[in-house]
């Protein structure tokens, strides 16, 4: 292969990164970064345990039952013995944190001139000078 076939894809394979090209515009306009703050929030879901605890002792014949928020005691004679039945239910602690980050984004701001009507523009004019070329002597027909 020839070196004047190779060289295009070089440079061509060879171009800047996008990195390079946003540090670049960065600092030829700084307006074009925006500060801005990034708020995430967290949950943290702390469980406790659930607690038992059985003793037995002799005092009275009747079923006593005493509930108050997450505990429930029980007091209950059977045969010979009394039973002291107590539990402490599981519980769930949500806890939210929130975090705010600053960063920078950059802003693009987009042009008030419509894309497409820069194609149509660029066409005509390409097609006027061709116009201009191909009837400068005024003797060519195109063939039908």
């Amino acid at each position: 292969m020839k070196t004047y076939r190779i060289l295009p894809l070089f440079i061509l394979l060879c171009s800047c990164s996008s990195a390079w090209h946003i540090k670049k515009a960065i600092s030829k306009d700084p307006s074009i970064l925006e500060k801005d703050t990034i708020v995430f929030t967290d949950s943290v879901h702390v469980i406790t345990k659930e607690v038992t605890h059985d003793s037995i002792f002799m005092v009275s014949k009747d079923t006593v039952t005493l509930v108050k928020d997450n505990l429930t005691i029980k007091h209950f004679y059977h045969k010979d013995s009394i039973y002291l039945w107590g539990e402490c239910a599981s519980d769930t602690i949500v806890k939210y944190k929130t975090v705010k980050i600053p960063t920078e984004k950059v802003v693009f701001k987009e042009s008030w001139f419509p894309k497409w009507l820069w194609v149509l523009i660029i066409i005509t004019v390409i097609g006027y000078f061709i116009h201009k070329v191909l009837f400068k002597n005024g003797n060519y027909t195109p063939r039908l």
